[in-house]
């Protein structure tokens, strides 16, 4: 029965998330205040993020590169605390990252996530295909790499407005090929990141946004093409891991000042009412 089989698996992914969430606590990442079940239903309470998604965000109007930098900064910030609990995200894309009141980030459904011991693989394909690393694809068995693969594909995206390899518009198969096999056209990343937005900055904000001094305003231009093309190396072995975040690229982070909120963001919701969203 298709039904029964799509409740349980939907049943094991809830399970899951409820699992890891209640190990983790993380300002970039949504919080489980509790769960419980009845006979029929599985209730989780979770934290309410009111400022949308980072998809809908960057579809109403394309980013600063300097914004694709914070973002992705704190983005990194919550995968290197899973992986140090040996989780791995498994689904991450624009629609799992969500925006809070103060314009930080939260990663949220975590139905996919799996512990993935130091030495382990896991074999299942989860996920979303245009942000599927190679090795999911080749069923070879992956490890926590593939998080870094994703991060290439959505720091690529937060600054091209697309994705490197294609979209849903493409059949699955021209999509696994360009994976499996084309290379990123690093010419658009540096040319999206040479023209930027910088002309619609008031340099009067400056002094009074701290966060406008996160990385002088622009990003390095080579450093963002040269972390691209490092974290979507095909061989999960050559690719960059967890020595990410001491890249040149965040090379002006302040990573504890990133966790505790210091920053102004780019971008603050207006939040109208409690139960807006």
């Amino acid at each position: 029965n298709k039904s029964k089989t799509k409740a349980a698996i939907g049943l094991q992914h809830l399970k899951r998330e409820k699992r890891i969430l209640t190990q983790t606590s993380h300002p970039f990442i949504v919080h489980m205040y509790a769960h419980f079940s009845d006979k029929y239903n599985v209730y989780m309470i979770m934290e309410f993020v009111q400022g949308g998604d980072l998809f809908n965000r960057q579809k109403r109007k394309p980013l600063f590169p300097g914004e694709a930098q914070f973002y992705t900064a704190c983005v990194i910030d919550a995968l290197d605390y899973l992986h140090s609990l040996s989780i791995a995200y498994r689904d991450l894309k624009t629609e799992n990252i969500l925006i809070d009141n103060k314009g930080y980030v939260k990663l949220t459904d975590f139905g996919f996530a799996k512990k993935i011991n130091k030495k382990g693989r896991t074999y299942t394909t989860v996920g979303t295909l245009e942000y599927l690393a190679p090795e999911v694809i080749r069923k070879q068995g992956y490890t926590k790499a593939i998080d870094f693969w994703s991060l290439g594909i959505l720091l690529y995206e937060l600054i091209c407005n697309k994705t490197p390899f294609g979209n849903i518009l493409h059949s699955d198969f021209m999509l696994q090929n360009a994976i499996l096999h084309k290379t990123p056209d690093m010419q658009t990343l540096s040319d999206r990141l040479s023209a930027g937005r910088n002309e619609e900055i008031d340099n009067d904000l400056c002094a009074i946004h701290p966060y406008y001094g996160f990385d002088r305003i622009n990003p390095n231009k080579d450093a963002a093409v040269d972390i691209v093309s490092k974290l979507l190396a095909k061989n999960p072995k050559e690719r960059l891991g967890s020595e990410a975040k001491n890249h040149k690229y965040w090379g002006g982070v302040d990573w504890s000042l990133l966790k505790s909120c210091g920053y102004k963001p780019w971008f603050i919701p207006t939040i109208s009412t409690v139960d807006d969203t």
